[in-house]
């Protein structure tokens, strides 16, 4: 069975693209299946990962099916937003526990994030919340 990493979008991949692409493209050479995670729609994390060269000629491939979106994934719970400057938003427990419900859902085993707020809710999850800096700082290893 495939290990799975998933990784943030703001905060990952956008501040540390040098020392996460090859990384990943390691990690994918290695049989992990990549996952994104991140908070906009599926649409706007597409056109930014698009934007910051992570795409099929000269990155990884990442297939639709693999990047999720939070707004998405709890609209399609059915949790009702409140937009503000064209932003949604939810209550506090609801949000800083949906990536840790999204990791279950796709059986992941591990999240790269910078928000610790999503870190408490991982510790009832077989997936391992990392930050970051642990990572590069080669405090944590996959």
């Amino acid at each position: 069975m495939k290990n799975k990493i998933a990784f943030d979008v703001h905060g990952v991949l956008d501040t540390h693209l040098r020392e996460l692409k090859p990384m990943i493209r390691m990690l994918d050479i290695l049989g992990y299946e990549i996952h994104i995670i991140s908070g906009p729609s599926k649409v706007q994390i597409m056109k930014r990962l698009k934007n910051f060269g992570y795409n099929e000629d000269n990155f990884f491939i990442y297939p639709s099916s693999r990047v999720h979106s939070v707004v998405n994934f709890l609209e399609e719970d059915g949790v009702k937003f409140e937009y503000k400057d064209g932003n949604p938003w939810t209550d506090e427990q609801t949000w800083w526990t949906s990536k840790a419900r999204i990791c279950k859902s796709f059986d992941i085993d591990y999240l790269v994030d910078d928000s610790l707020q999503y870190k408490p809710a991982f510790e009832l999850t077989k997936c391992e919340y990392i930050h970051i800096d642990e990572l590069l700082w080669h405090k944590k290893v996959i």
